[in-house]
């Protein structure tokens, strides 16, 4: 098994990604699905395509938006992630609700096997998951090719210094912290999402924040760690020890993540 595949392994798993987002959740300083929401519209009746929905942080609010007559199509590669999903349904919304098991880089043949057609949503939403994919610009081009002529598309994604204090802790302990991971952390919104984005549209916006995760003991940072696509458990005493030296100097440690929110609409004719 090739690195790429490992660190996928990892990502699409159901237990994991709560993991993360359970020591995330409960430690940042920005409510992420507040801060997203609160910037973008998502109308009554709306028709939406979230891909990579995992376990529905942002699937419920945007069920909750949609209204009685919208529809929310949600896509993932992971049973568990979906079944998990689909357990916190109430009634009404599982009645506006599709559920497809597929990964990003088969969206065209997955959409094509429902009864949907072409050009049918009026958002496209994607949070954490786009830079998954083997091909970035056929997915996009795919999405696009889904929207209607007055939607957007949003994508959600890390940028610049996101995980900066835990990766600096991790690499004093030897840690490798794969060019995979640092590209897709670091670079992939800047290098594939923005550039694709203002060839094809006319207006593209971007929303940052940096939203701190303070975490008060190392259990809580080796937990995250532990479910992340870069752990390594051969290094993991050496880690603990550069945490325990840390806590006695300190009550928390802060991790950062580094946010990125591009809002994409007005497609060129």
């Amino acid at each position: 098994m090739t690195d790429k595949q490992m660190i996928l392994e990892r990502a699409q798993s159901a237990s994991f990604l709560d993991n993360r987002i359970t020591y995330n959740v409960s430690a940042q300083q920005v409510d992420l699905v507040q801060w997203i929401f609160s910037r973008i519209e998502v109308g009554q009746d709306s028709r939406v395509l979230e891909l990579c929905c995992g376990t529905g942080s942002q699937t419920l609010q945007l069920l909750d938006q949609v209204g009685p007559t919208g529809h929310v199509v949600a896509m993932d590669i992971s049973r568990e992630a979906i079944e998990i999903l689909a357990s916190k349904l109430v009634p009404e919304w599982r009645q506006r609700t599709t559920f497809i098991l597929s990964g990003i880089d088969d969206l065209d043949y997955s959409l094509n096997k429902t009864t949907l057609q072409p050009p049918y949503f009026d958002l496209i939403f994607c949070a954490y998951g786009l830079y998954y994919c083997n091909d970035s610009r056929l997915v996009l081009e795919t999405a696009k090719s889904w929207l209607r002529p007055d939607g957007k598309i949003v994508i959600v994604g890390p940028f610049g210094a996101n995980n900066g204090p835990l990766f600096d802790l991790l690499e004093s302990g030897e840690v490798e912290i794969s060019q995979y991971v640092t590209y897709t952390s670091s670079d992939y919104m800047y290098r594939e999402v923005i550039p694709w984005a203002a060839q094809h549209f006319d207006k593209v916006s971007i929303h940052t924040v940096v939203n701190k995760i303070t975490w008060p003991s190392a259990t809580d940072v080796l937990q995250y760690w532990e479910s992340s696509t870069f752990y390594e458990e051969a290094r993991q005493p050496i880690i603990e020890a550069l945490l325990e030296q840390h806590f006695t100097r300190h009550d928390t440690f802060i991790n950062e993540k580094w946010i990125m929110m591009v809002e994409i609409s007005d497609a060129k004719q």
